[in-house]
């Protein structure tokens, strides 16, 4: 065993020498296939390059790019970049500082990743039709992500910031490397069959193309879109999308926003329930106006068709209908009463005693027949002298039949 101990400047240092002095080194080109590309603000451009085994990270200096060399930097873009090997000291990083890149095309592993996302989404795993509806009010989250890391300690930051009642179970699986997904398969089928939730949250942190390389499995995506509980994929960040973001029934960017998109702040709960409270008390009022208006009516309806009020109606019409009679039968009476007094005095004139009374009289033949002319009476008749204050038996000793009115003077 060597005696000497080294500080890892001190090896790094001497990496960086021996690197740098290696003439292959300096002037190398080096064919793969484009991951994990990110453009800084300061205009250098990162990524790895890898084929089946082995990956490469990869540092393209703004001074050094060409706009050929650019347009050539795609992710899943199969390349052949010429540069240098060189040591980052301060990170302990082995990279290739590029100096040119050449596009050869794209790489297998993206062509082959698109052709499964075009082949499920055919299938209809995709669909949005499918995607259910995370509840308004849950109780429950599960989460399945690593025991390590961020996004559990986010999700549980923002979800009981939110919601200090809430319960989330957090089913422990690794979210990257070979077995991955399987792991994640697994706790899907638990949730749903074992332990049920109202909704998931399926996450890890941001990563490279290979990091998040299980999040593109087949069988994870089926088993997205069979959960009986709606599922919240929030896996990497804004920019990266796997296949399990696509199946799942919300995408998040990332675990903070999965937990704000699955909690609904008891502040702004407790604001809607009032808001609901006033919406419901007006309905309420509205309702029981117009209830009240209603029952108004039907009570003024009632009345007028209630027995005493039609009959208090049909008495009145009674009396009305009996004043007119008796105004008309007194109107009648006094009409027949003027017509009988002038009947009376005409009657009163033609009355036989009323003629008696003015100074004349009748006389009777003795068969108490009225003697009308003197042409009836018999000489020697006993005859019957009708007065005003009497009677006066006399005889006819001789009688004068007068032709004309100068008889009469």
């Amino acid at each position: 065993m060597s005696e000497w101990v080294f500080t890892v400047s001190e090896v790094a240092e001497f990496l960086k020498r021996v690197i740098g002095s290696e003439e292959l080194l300096q002037n190398l080109q080096v064919c793969g296939e484009v991951s994990g590309l990110r453009r800084a603000a300061s205009g250098h451009i990162y990524f790895t390059v890898k084929d089946a085994a082995c990956q490469l990270h990869c540092i393209y200096f703004a001074q050094d790019q060409r706009a050929a060399s650019r347009a050539s930097l795609k992710e899943g873009a199969q390349v052949t970049l010429s540069g240098r090997m060189g040591v980052y000291t301060a990170g302990g990083q082995l990279n290739l500082y590029v100096k040119d890149v050449r596009d050869n095309g794209v790489g297998n592993l993206y062509v082959m990743l698109e052709q499964r996302k075009e082949r499920l989404r055919a299938q209809g795993y995709f669909d949005a039709a499918h995607k259910k509806t995370l509840p308004s009010y849950p109780h429950s989250i599960g989460v399945i992500t690593s025991r390590q890391g961020a996004v559990i300690r986010d999700i549980l930051r923002v979800a009981l910031r939110r919601d200090p009642d809430l319960h989330i179970a957090l089913y422990p699986v690794r979210v990257q490397g070979e077995g991955a997904a399987q792991e994640m398969i697994r706790a899907l089928k638990a949730f749903n069959e074992r332990y049920p939730v109202d909704l998931l949250i399926l996450g890890r942190g941001g990563g490279s193309f290979e990091d998040l390389f299980e999040f593109q499995d087949e069988g994870l995506v089926k088993a997205i879109y069979h959960s009986r509980i709606p599922v919240v994929s929030a896996v990497g960040h804004e920019v990266d999308y796997t296949l399990a973001d696509f199946a799942a029934d919300v995408r998040a960017a990332t675990p903070s926003e999965a937990a704000e998109l699955a909690v609904p702040s008891r502040e702004n709960t407790a604001q809607n329930v009032s808001m609901l409270q006033i919406r419901l008390d007006q309905a309420l009022e509205t309702r029981l106006r117009s209830a009240a208006g209603a029952y108004e009516q039907l009570e003024a309806r009632l009345a007028r068709c209630h027995p005493s009020q039609r009959l208090a109606q049909g008495l009145q019409r009674l009396e009305h209908a009996q004043q007119r009679l008796q105004t008309g039968a007194k109107a009648q009476l006094e009409k027949q009463d003027a017509q009988l007094s002038v009947l009376c005095q005409r009657l009163e004139a033609l009355n036989p005693h009323s003629v008696l009374r003015r100074g004349y009289a009748m006389v009777y033949h003795e068969d108490r027949s009225l003697a009308a002319d003197a042409a009836s009476v018999a000489a020697e008749e006993t005859l019957r002298i009708v007065l005003r204050d009497g009677n006066i038996h006399a005889r006819a000793l001789n009688k004068e039949i007068m032709h004309g009115e100068e008889d009469h003077v």
